[in-house]
């Protein structure tokens, strides 16, 4: 009994340390390939330009002033284009994949808004996985893995991922992020391999 309680409880510690954000989470940011935010992978051929979106979801908030996120990626592409959100935006990073944007009118937020749209150049038929995070230096201390938006009254809020901080936030020709109540052990395991 003590072999199978503990075999459990491993069992569901490992299961909520792969589970991707609940799609009722409030405020969740997440890299997608359509504006609906409802694909995080795609399968294309080489030598192809592939839109991007970092949208944020599920929002309890009515306007952004500024936002910050960063990324990591890896495979062969290359970002030929970001195009930031909002009037007027400034982004006072440098780009190179970290992005602290300042905004000359707030942002109104709605179900899904797009806050910055990149343009993936996709350069072979291999793996490319895009790791979304927070800006560096980030604006809230106690959370720097995690994108922010600047809110009225100077109010400066994390986002959490749409995706597990230990996954890929999206993909392209990759293995996708199996939805966790849908997909199998061996999906999940399959991830780590």
């Amino acid at each position: 009994m003590r072999k199978f309680a503990l075999t459990s409880l491993l069992l569901i510690v490992t299961l909520g340390t792969a589970m991707p954000a609940s799609s009722s989470d409030n405020n969740t940011v997440g890299f997608y390939f359509d504006t609906a935010a409802e694909s995080n992978c795609l399968e294309t051929g080489p030598y192809v330009t592939v839109p991007m979106y970092l949208i944020l979801t599920n929002p309890d908030i009515d306007a952004i002033y500024g936002y910050e996120f960063g990324y990591a990626a890896s495979g062969s592409y290359m970002i030929q284009a970001t195009a930031l959100m909002g009037a007027g935006p400034i982004d006072v990073a440098g780009g190179e994949g970290n992005h602290i944007v300042g905004l000359s009118d707030p942002l109104s937020v709605r179900s899904e808004t797009v806050l910055a749209t990149l343009s993936v150049f996709v350069l072979d038929e291999n793996q490319i996985s895009f790791n979304l995070h927070g800006s560096v230096p980030a604006s809230v201390l106690e959370e720097p893995d995690l994108p922010a938006v600047l809110l009225a009254d100077d109010e400066i809020i994390s986002l959490p991922l749409s995706t597990n901080a230990n996954l890929p936030n999206s993909r392209i020709n990759g293995k996708c992020n199996p939805d966790i109540e849908e997909g199998t052990w061996d999906e999940v395991k399959s991830l780590y391999q």
